[in-house]
């Protein structure tokens, strides 16, 4: 794949952060596609289109701009029910009929875009009447700036003003990683190549800041009613937290090693006092002495 190009290829992730982050976006859009019409729009190399036809969608249009994304996702993603077709997210008309979509995912694709109105409008038309469409963003007042593949990034507040323009009904959630302790039997343990549900209790004890997420996913539509929603976690590998706990423990050393520095430097500073006081204690034995010896005899 052209390494210009941003983008996530399940093969090479090793199961890591940000694949996780992604994949669980198509996690959390798969309670509302089982049985319909889906359009991944920016379906990049369609390991997301090949989940959402694992839980029984009955059609996929994924779409991608790039040729060379489509043609991976033709050779490594592909399904029955899976459409992969090369066009613009700007411009679906030759590709999607008005009104023929139930549920749209836009993941991490609007902030690639100039024209973004444009693709909110593409979107709306492809939609049925009571259709849902699902947008992700990273949330650019707590996202690493510099990313040069995005043109345009969104705060909350941009996201819903534009959000709201061809949309009757949005409802916004937030991404983000939050470290988190399982306990997990020895079946909990085994894994295969499909998705593995825990069947635990997910509690927190300390508060979520919606204002510290990562991403914002809005569920947007022009129907009458908006649907119940069920958050989700993903657990993804661990080998991130060993690399972050090496650096936590190479930092303690390097503040061991300060600390020992500036404790021998407090022993030099105590003994320099010492060396300062105790040459006062010289001077002014050596003045009193010159006082006596200048003092004339009677």
């Amino acid at each position: 794949m052209n390494p210009s190009i941003e983008r996530i290829i399940p093969e090479r992730s090793n199961n890591d952060l940000i694949y996780a982050q992604h994949l669980n976006r198509y996690i959390f859009a798969s309670q509302f596609c089982a049985g319909k019409i889906v359009a991944d729009v920016g379906c990049g190399v369609g390991y997301g289109a090949r989940y959402l036809s694992s839980i029984g969608v009955k059609k996929i249009y994924a779409i991608d701009k790039s040729t060379e994304a489509i043609d991976y996702a033709k050779k490594n993603f592909s399904a029955p029910s899976i459409d992969y077709q090369v066009a613009e997210a700007e411009n679906l008309s030759k590709k999607i009929k008005d009104k023929t979509v139930d549920v749209v995912v836009a993941f991490e694709l609007i902030e690639h875009l100039y024209e973004q109105e444009v693709l909110l409008k593409e979107i709306s038309r492809i939609l049925k009447p009571e259709g849902l469409a699902l947008i992700s963003t990273p949330n650019l007042s707590n996202h690493p700036a510099g990313n040069p593949f995005h043109v345009k990034e969104l705060t909350k507040d941009d996201l819903c003003k534009l959000l709201n323009k061809h949309f009757t009904k949005i409802s916004l959630f937030y991404q983000g990683s939050n470290l988190a302790d399982s306990i997990f039997s020895i079946n909990d343990a085994q894994y295969t190549s499909n998705l593995n549900p825990l069947h635990q209790k997910c509690l927190k004890i300390v508060p979520l800041d919606p204002n510290d997420c990562e991403y914002f996913i809005a569920i947007c539509t022009n129907g009458n009613t908006m649907p119940d929603v069920q958050s989700n976690t993903v657990i993804f590998n661990s080998h991130e937290l060993a690399k972050y706990k090496k650096l936590l423990t190479e930092k303690d050393r390097l503040i061991q090693e300060q600390y020992n520095v500036v404790r021998q430097k407090d022993e030099l500073i105590k003994k320099q006092d010492q060396f300062f006081r105790e040459r006062d204690e010289l001077i002014k034995k050596q003045d009193a002495l010159i006082r006596q010896l200048n003092t004339p005899k009677s």
